[in-house]
């Protein structure tokens, strides 16, 4: 006990003998003491309540700025996801019309087709052995005239 405390319970104690609630110095002293314990430990109790309710506090206040950051950066990830998956379609759609050739091809090549049908078809028509298509590498000289000795 510090010299304080002793000043506030002799205090204490003199009121308690004057008003009647303690018969001797002593009983009065213990009562004071007592009395100023039981004021001091809920004066504790009330201090402790007052931090616990702060630190709580302070606690949610943390809870909900990281609750915060936490949605804010699953947001963030989800629409990078978002946009990686539509770069993926978009490659994937690029990738499958080069490998297939376009509308305007399929309809050149069948056009091509049936022109190279329709040349041999009057090629066929058109082949009479005097006015035929006849290359020179068809029939050689050689067979024309004869280079050897007689």
């Amino acid at each position: 006990m510090d010299v304080y405390e002793t000043e506030r319970i002799n205090a204490l104690a003199k009121q308690l003998q004057e008003n009647g609630m303690a018969c001797s110095s002593s009983e009065a002293f213990e009562k004071a003491a007592k009395m100023i314990q039981q004021t001091e430990q809920s004066e504790k109790k009330d201090k402790i309540q007052e931090l616990e309710k702060k630190y709580k506090l302070l606690l949610e206040q943390n809870n909900n700025k990281f609750a915060d950051e936490i949605s804010i950066v699953k947001d963030a990830v989800n629409s990078l996801i978002g946009e990686m998956n539509s770069l993926k379609s978009k490659v994937e759609r690029q990738e499958s019309l080069k490998n297939q050739p376009s509308n305007e091809e399929k309809q050149s090549k069948e056009q091509n087709e049936k022109i190279e049908i329709q040349e041999k078809a009057d090629d066929k028509s058109n082949s009479n052995p005097r006015y035929g298509n006849i290359n020179p590498d068809d029939v050689s000289i050689e067979k024309f005239f004869y280079f050897g000795v007689k």
